[in-house]
């Protein structure tokens, strides 16, 4: 008995939204973090050429996906180390002083940073904050810096 050949899911859309602009969407994949659907997307202005702008488009989005050039996750700094205290195993104390040490410096300073953004200058100012207070009181005045 023959099968009829699998049809091709295509891989990528273009959707003409109401305002009459054009958005192409690619998907990549599932998120590794929070296990949700990750698109690519850009919005086009609506315009004479608007249409073959987005085909050009949506072949550079393609290859980006192709190429793997793309962010796997849009995952924040807060959720990594979630996970990460989750699955680490060390010593009790050990663990604890992790946390104390993620709790009171990186959440407050790049924890809703999202993990593709993570660029030098983000980590140049976190270690410069740390170097200027270690309770990153946001120079306001307190006791303990008297």
């Amino acid at each position: 008995m023959a099968t009829a050949p699998r049809r091709k899911r295509p891989r990528g859309q273009i959707v003409q939204l109401t305002s009459g602009s054009l958005q192409v969407r690619v998907f990549v994949g599932r998120d590794p973090v929070t296990k949700q659907r990750h698109y690519l997307q850009v919005t086009l202005r609506r315009g004479p050429d608007a249409d073959a702008e987005a085909e050009r488009v949506l072949r550079r989005l393609l290859v980006q996906v192709d190429e793997q050039l793309n962010p796997r996750t849009s995952a924040i700094v807060r959720q990594l180390l979630e996970k990460h205290f989750l699955l680490l195993d060390v010593e009790r104390t050990t663990k604890a002083t992790y946390q104390n040490l993620a709790r009171t410096h990186i959440v407050p300073l790049i924890g809703p940073v999202k993990l593709a953004a993570l660029t030098s200058e983000v980590f140049d100012s976190f270690y410069a904050e740390l170097r200027r207070c270690r309770l990153h009181c946001k120079r306001r005045r307190m006791i303990e810096h008297r």
